[in-house]
């Protein structure tokens, strides 16, 4: 199924309709980085470094995402075909797990072709005619229940910042926050999310110490959303 966001209305209204259609309990975004290049090196040392980070990515994102299956928990991803979006995107279709990818207009063009998602949301420019990266930002982090970040450039700081504003409101009412997990060693803007939170955010919304692994991620998001109480 695709839709449209264009701040009309009747979202929500969908969002709920395809949870339930589903059997979608909570929804979890990976976000991350594209782009593995390294500027200013030889094309080789640069394809030597891009195999090795994407088999770093896909090798934790396997350990995070097997981890969820059985529990009632879509994939949200941006959709595009490199980097963290497409491992998690492909990962999460070959495991069978519910995916959602939430893009951009900008994005059409870089859509993972090997990962057909359950929902593809694609959001119209708030501001202007022409699309751009980072549109979407805003009302993704407003749609998920955690989110985990690996590694990224300006496009994660962008929906870091986002998740950070918005719990903020969501602790001062009261409310159960986004959980948010940084994957840690993968440079990056995520490599700092800690360093970005106030000490009541990372209190209420984060682990107390920084992880590493794809499978600590997991538990720790499962733990904190008592989603084994629901899929043992």
């Amino acid at each position: 199924m695709k839709v449209t966001l264009d701040y009309q209305g009747g979202f929500p209204e969908v969002w709920q309709g395809f949870r339930e259609t589903q059997g979608t309990h909570f929804s979890i975004a990976v976000l991350g980085g594209a782009n593995s290049d390294l500027p200013g090196v030889s094309p080789e040392l640069a394809a030597r470094h891009r195999a090795v980070l994407d088999e770093r990515v896909q090798g934790s994102i396997r350990e995070m995402l097997g981890l969820f299956r059985d529990h009632g928990i879509a994939i949200v991803t941006a959709g595009t075909n490199s980097g963290v979006p497409a491992a998690a995107s492909s990962v999460a279709a070959e495991l069978g797990l519910t995916l959602v990818h939430f893009h951009p207009v900008i994005a059409h063009r870089y859509l993972n072709a090997d990962a057909q998602p359950d929902l593809e949301v694609c959001v119209l420019p708030r501001t202007s005619e022409n699309s751009s990266w980072g549109d979407d930002s805003a009302d993704l982090l407003s749609l998920v229940d955690a989110v985990i970040f690996i590694g990224g450039g300006y496009g994660t700081l962008v929906e870091l910042a986002h998740g950070l504003k918005l719990n903020e409101a969501k602790i001062r009412r009261g409310e159960r926050p986004i959980f948010m997990v940084s994957l840690h060693d993968f440079g990056g803007f995520g490599d700092r999310l800690y360093d970005f939170a106030t000490p009541n955010v990372r209190e209420e919304c984060m682990p107390h110490e920084r992880i590493f692994l794809g499978r600590d991620a997991a538990k720790f998001i499962l733990r904190s959303l008592n989603a084994d109480e629901i899929y043992p």
